[in-house]
């Protein structure tokens, strides 16, 4: 039986994120960038759970939840060519 994360997505640690925000409540992105870095180094996490229910989202616009999914994508790939497979929940 295979049990690698290819036949076992969600298996393992699953972060939900937060998202950083300046004074002017444009995204953060530098430290979002940091943030997803700093989460996707971790051993045992196996993916990203961004623009989940952990408060902000209500506050991001459809354009804004895309930005935030497109730079946890961009993290987690540069992560996985050097280290192991991601998944990003969105």
């Amino acid at each position: 039986m295979q049990t690698d994360i290819f036949s076992h997505p969600w298996s393992g640690v699953f972060p939900a994120t937060l998202c950083p925000f300046h004074e002017d409540e444009s995204i953060n992105e530098p430290g979002l960038r940091a943030y997803f870095r700093e989460l996707a180094g971790v051993d045992g996490v196996k993916g990203l759970v961004c623009n989940g229910h952990t408060g902000e989202i209500m506050s991001l616009r459809p354009p804004e939840r895309a930005r935030v999914t497109r730079i946890a994508a961009d993290i987690l790939c540069a992560a996985c060519i050097f280290s192991r497979s991601w998944t990003i929940a969105a």
